[in-house]
């Protein structure tokens, strides 16, 4: 996930950021690895699980979308994550825009 300097130091979120001068961390997660759908790729559905907390996290504190990146290396972990935030984004970001305002 990825923030500039400025947006970070938004007072409503509180996170405990690895180093405050960088806008970005990389979250290591301990989970079993899987083969993905094509076999030929992995994916860890811990890890999307936590993906998806810090997301929210992020969501009800007033981040707007735009400003959060998810980088994995695996293609199996992306369509994953695709297919996991479509089926309970739509959910927390309307809890979250209701929390926000």
């Amino acid at each position: 996930m990825c923030f500039f300097a400025e947006e970070r130091k938004l007072s409503k979120i509180e996170f405990p950021w690895p180093q405050p001068d960088k806008p970005m961390f990389f979250y290591v997660t301990q989970g079993q690895e899987e083969i993905a759908g094509s076999g030929t790729s992995y994916l860890n559905r811990t890890e999307a699980a936590n993906v998806e907390k810090i997301t929210t996290r992020f969501l009800r504190c007033g981040v707007k979308p735009e400003q959060i990146g998810i980088i994995t290396p695996y293609e199996g972990q992306r369509a994953y994550l695709v297919m996991y935030f479509s089926l309970y984004l739509s959910l927390i970001w309307a809890a979250c825009s209701r929390a926000v305002k």
